[in-house]
Order: C-alpha cells, then sequence, then structure tokens
C-alpha cells in the first residue's frame, strides 16, 4: 500500500526548526493558520499538541480543538489518566477515546442559538492536506454533494487559504484537484474572500457556515467561531448537540454557544484499541522514528493514522 506522507514536500528552513523536545505550538498552527487560530473565548479551549498531563493538571477542565492526529498521539502517549483533570472531547472524535480515558472524557460542540433558514452559503477550511487529507479528499466531496442535493443558495463565498510552505508539482496538483472539487460541488460563481480581511466582506447574518474539514488535525476552527459569532448558521451534517445526554452550555456570543456533556455517547465503541496495533505495525518498518521533528508525532505515526482513517472510509 501506497503511503502519502503529508510532509514529504514541505521544505522548512533548517534554522526554523524547533527539536522534538522543545516543541513549539505555534508551528502547529501555523500549518492549520487560519483554522487554528487561539481563540478568545469563555470556554477554555486549548489545543494538544506538546502538552503533557502535568500541563492539564493547572486547570480543572479543557475543551479540546484537537482532531483525529494529534488526539491519537496524546492517547498513545498516554494510555491511562494520571491526573482527575477533565476533557472533553470534539464529538466527532468520541470514538477514539480508550478505555482507560472514557470515565474522564466528555464530548463538546457549538450551535446556533436561534438557527434559521440563510440565503447565502459561507464555505471556509483550508486547502492544504495537513487539514484534509488526500486519502479522503473524494470520499468527503461525493460524501457532502449528496447531503447538499437538495439545498440551493443565492450566493456563495469561500475562504479556502492554502498553507503549502513550498511549491511543487505535488501541490499545484492538490490547489488544482480541490479547487475543482469545490466547482463540482458549489459551482463556478464563488466569490473568493481575502483571508486578512474575509470577515468585514458580507454580511454573516444572511449565511449558513460550511467546514470543509476531515477533523484530522483541527475540531473546531477560528474560522468557524468568528462567522458564528457575527451571526452565521452553522451547517451541521453530522451528530447535533441536541442527542447529548444531560448536556451543559456556555454562551460564545449572542448568536452561539457551546454545548458539552460528561459521559460519551452510549454505545460509542472505542477505535482507539483497533488504531494501536497499525501504529506498532509502521513504527516498526521506520528506520528513523525521530522524522518530521517540527511536530510532536513522528512521520510513521502520521501514516499510521492516515492510512487507518483510509482503510474506515473504505469499509464505510
Amino acid at each position: 500500500m501506497n503511503k502519502v506522507s503529508l510532509f514529504e514536500n514541505w521544505k522548512i528552513n533548517a534554522d526554523s526548526k524547533p527539536p522534538l523536545a522543545g516543541f513549539d505550538q505555534s508551528f502547529f498552527v501555523e500549518t492549520t493558520w487560519p483554522c487554528s487560530i487561539p481563540l478568545d473565548e469563555r470556554a477554555d479551549f486549548i489545543f494538544l499538541a506538546g502538552k503533557t498531563e502535568a500541563d492539564l493538571a493547572t486547570g480543572d477542565r479543557w475543551f479540546l480543538r484537537d482532531g483525529f492526529l494529534p488526539l491519537a498521539w496524546f492517547f498513545y502517549k498516554h494510555p491511562a489518566p494520571q491526573t482527575k483533570v477533565r476533557l472533553y472531547v470534539h464529538i466527532s472524535q468520541a470514538p477514539l477515546v480508550p478505555e482507560a480515558w472514557r470515565s474522564q472524557v466528555g464530548v463538546h460542540d457549538v450551535a446556533s442559538l436561534n438557527p434559521s433558514k440563510k440565503s447565502d452559503l459561507f464555505i471556509c477550511g483550508s486547502m492544504t492536506d495537513f487539514y484534509l487529507s488526500q486519502y479522503e479528499f473524494e470520499s468527503y466531496f461525493k460524501n457532502l454533494r449528496t447531503l447538499l442535493a437538495n439545498q440551493t443558495f443565492r450566493k456563495v463565498y469561500a475562504l479556502m487559504p492554502g498553507r503549502f510552505f513550498s511549491s511543487s508539482d505535488y501541490t499545484a496538483s492538490y490547489h488544482l484537484q480541490f479547487g475543482c472539487e469545490l466547482a463540482r460541488t458549489f459551482g463556478t460563481e464563488i466569490q473568493v474572500l481575502n483571508e486578512n480581511n474575509w470577515f468585514t466582506e458580507f454580511d454573516f447574518g444572511q449565511s449558513s457556515v460550511l467546514n470543509i474539514n476531515n477533523r484530522f488535525t483541527v475540531s473546531y476552527s477560528h474560522i468557524v467561531n468568528k462567522a458564528m459569532s457575527l451571526g452565521a448558521t452553522l451547517l451541521n451534517f453530522e451528530n447535533s448537540p441536541a442527542s447529548f445526554e444531560n448536556p451543559n452550555s456556555i454562551e460564545l456570543s449572542m448568536f452561539h454557544g457551546l454545548s458539552f456533556t460528561d459521559r460519551l455517547p452510549r454505545n460509542t465503541p472505542s477505535e482507539f484499541e483497533q488504531l494501536i496495533s497499525m501504529i506498532e505495525t509502521a513504527k516498526a518498518l521506520q528506520d528513523d522514528p525521530s522524522a518530521h521533528s517540527d511536530l510532536p508525532w513522528p512521520g510513521w505515526f502520521t501514516d499510521a493514522c492516515l492510512i487507518f482513517r483510509k482503510n474506515r472510509t473504505q469499509e464505510t
């Protein structure tokens, strides 16, 4: 099976590389910018990338913005909790929580406080395979077209910056394929927004916001949060906070809020144990386990997670 490394075409100046032991979370934020910009909100949102349990012990609870890859790495490095801290993962990541952690992990998701049908659509994300992996590219957009089949919008706006660190045939091909999929799904009359002042360019109160994201690295985007705080209604085809058991809530703005519950969804099978065997196999095949030291997880771990996700997508 061919493996596509997320990093094989990323050329970073050697002087800018932080060592693994001194990992700087700003690099993780940079690779997924602007989706991973820190949130200045009323809830304790964090990324686990580069954090230890000692770091988490400085608070009572944390709402995690991490996607599949950083969550899998954290649970791989910390298979059982050593503190009493309570974590809340995005609802889409609930199956990844290992058995030993399930009593201390709940789920969260955002929702519009007064949802209503909107005339326009705002699509957002990051045009890079660190955010929407190439392994799930085709199936993701095919499924999205099915979900949107009966919906029409007056105008479609897009903010989809590409965060690659070099020019190459691979990145050019990826961007071209991504653009074609966007046109096939939303039509060719898409108004592209300026990434520096996008939130001032139109009325979000008339828009639904759709996050183009397979939640591989980031589960809750700054762009989505900002758009909802300006009045956009989240177009959510996944699990709804309305299905949470005994939910609590935090108001994030006058337009949207965070719902969370201490309990993981009922009958949610853990996928972590299935992932472990693939991780160990990938690790055994690697000669240099310290590769890609810009991030807290090595390259073989990234590959294992990608292949696991690819196999799961093909099975479903």
